[in-house]
């Protein structure tokens, strides 16, 4: 939707996405910390920054998290699966 987000680094997010790359400003255990709240603030006020976090972040789903990329990942897992049936 073109939307800036904020997150909770939960243990998933830590483990599985932190690492592709996205610009999201994030907190810990619900800790607002102050580079947290200039980053949040910057998105609110900066339609400049925010678009390109926006532009960023899309690329980062596109390259890394599109559905071509997820259904050759699932294509290897469903194969082990059933190659033991």
């Amino acid at each position: 939707m073109g939307l800036p987000v904020l997150i909770n680094r939960y243990p998933v997010y830590k483990k599985d996405i932190e690492r592709l790359g996205f610009m999201l400003p994030a907190i810990d255990d619900g800790q607002f910390t102050e580079a947290f709240l200039q980053a949040a603030e910057a998105l609110v006020i900066d339609p400049q920054r925010r678009a390109e976090v926006v532009r960023h972040n899309l690329s980062v789903l596109d390259k890394k998290l599109n559905h071509k990329v997820i259904s050759k990942k699932m294509e290897k897992v469903l194969q082990n699966m059933f190659r033991f049936l």
